[in-house]
């Protein structure tokens, strides 16, 4: 370190560098497939997803492989976790959606559900 710079922890650096190829992998996803995402870290069903969404089951399925193909992961608990761990979206996407549709405070703002309104319950 070179005097009066900044030195930064190497684990800093490295979370700093998962945070930034995380927004990049996420980046590659569609609206649907975030729109699907989302619910799928809140435990959400295949089923239930579709519902949601309006969309068949089969859809879902092809949506959920896809992202985990995007994101570089395997299953859907990893999926669950990445969301979690990742709070580009878990304090927007979600708080918005999930959240404000479940104490009906207004309609839900996934993109697939826009103004349908309380889709959710």
């Amino acid at each position: 370190m070179e005097r009066g710079g900044t030195f930064y922890s190497p684990t800093l650096v490295e979370q700093m560098n998962r945070n930034r190829e995380d927004k990049r992998k996420l980046e590659k996803l569609t609206a649907r497939e975030l729109d699907v995402l989302i619910l799928l870290s809140q435990a959400y069903s295949n089923g239930k997803i579709s519902e949601a969404l309006y969309i068949s089951e089969a859809t879902t399925k092809k949506h959920i492989t896809s992202i985990l193909g995007k994101l570089g992961l395997e299953s859907r608990m990893e999926a669950m976790l990445f969301t979690n761990n990742n709070r580009t979206i878990t304090r927007t996407a979600i708080s918005r959606a999930v959240k404000k549709d479940r104490r009906g405070e207004g309609p839900c703002e996934l993109v697939a559900c826009g103004t349908a309104g309380n889709c959710l319950r």
